[in-house]
């Protein structure tokens, strides 16, 4: 039954992905800092990642999207450079603003699908295979997850503070990650520009393989194909086509007058909406002895998994119904 829903599920999971690559293709040419038009660094990322991937181990991969992901840390540093009220973020972090508004709803529920992106669970199951680890390192992995969301969780904490303190009230009509940066010129030093400017090339760079990728593992996985980066092309045909067609189809809509920035908010929404179908999946998978023998889920996992799953289910009813 959880593989029916999976094979549903991932279909709609690959048009939101590709919807986000093409926002990240956009993100990551370098025209954010020289002003030039994001179609000009089309061929060349997509070719030099595509290169990478088809022709690199995945072990140098791997060690690629961790030293981008390390950059990212400009992320936390930029918050001290945007230099936001002390109290107001404390009073915002600790006693938040709770409304029934519906653009309230929307923000909120693509929060959570970017910060639990249904993506991820195919991501981070590919990998493990990937690294050939065992059941019996799984406490490893546990420790390398938590580790890995709490760094995320930390530049997405940044990434807000700083984005509300510099941008807030001064955006205008942001409808490119151009137009994002440039916002930023008069209202901020030109140190806050930089560092903005290098942190969202870097999460184009870091998120263009993993969303690919991800589509590439979630197909490759519902037709039993074989899938991972250290097979050759020859062996792994479908995966790959797969993998460079999810970076060519983002190309194309980058081409097209679709919003970047929409496509990047609307499509974390229809993640944190999809999000309850995937934890009912996970939790009847981690709960199944036949499946994971004695490493079933805790009562702890169980309880925050639940508890995540009502407040998704609540936002999306809440604003379903709003949209009657």
């Amino acid at each position: 039954m959880p593989q029916e829903h999976l094979k549903r599920s991932f279909k709609e999971q690959i048009k939101r992905d590709i919807a986000r690559n093409r926002a990240r293709i956009e993100e990551v040419g370098p025209g954010i800092i020289t002003g030039k038009a994001s179609v000009y660094f089309l061929i060349p990322v997509t070719a030099l990642i595509a290169y990478l991937v088809m022709y690199h181990s995945y072990r140098t991969i791997k060690h690629a999207l961790m030293l981008l992901t390390l950059v990212l840390g400009v992320y936390i540093v930029n918050v001290f450079v945007a230099r936001p009220d002390l109290l107001e973020v404390l009073q915002g972090t600790f006693l938040p603003h709770i409304s029934f508004e519906s653009a309230w709803i929307i923000a909120a529920l693509g929060l959570l699908g970017t910060t639990i992106s249904p993506y991820l669970l195919f991501w981070q199951a590919a990998e493990e295979r990937e690294e050939k680890k065992s059941v019996v390192q799984a406490k490893s992995v546990e420790r390398g997850t938590i580790i890995g969301m709490s760094y995320s969780t930390l530049l997405e904490y940044c990434m807000i503070v700083s984005g509300a303190a510099v941008l807030y009230g001064h955006g205008g009509n942001l409808q490119t990650m151009e137009d994002v940066a440039q916002a930023l010129r008069p209202v901020s030093s030109d140190y806050a520009f930089v560092l903005f400017s290098i942190g969202v090339v870097v999460s184009g760079l870091l998120a263009i393989p993993v969303l690919s990728g991800s589509t590439a593992y979630a197909v490759a996985d519902a037709f039993g194909w074989r899938a991972g980066m250290d097979n050759k092309v020859s062996d792994a045909k479908g995966f790959y086509l797969v993998f460079i067609g999810a970076m060519m189809i983002g190309d194309l809509i980058n081409l097209s007058s679709i919003s970047a920035v929409d496509a990047l908010y609307y499509s974390q929404v229809l993640d944190g909406i999809l999000l309850p179908v995937l934890i009912v999946i996970v939790l009847m998978l981690a709960n199944n002895p036949h499946i994971m023998g004695e490493h079933t889920n805790t009562r702890f996992n169980n309880a925050f998994a639940t508890l995540t799953l009502a407040v998704t289910l609540a936002l999306s009813v809440t604003m379903f119904w709003q949209m009657l």
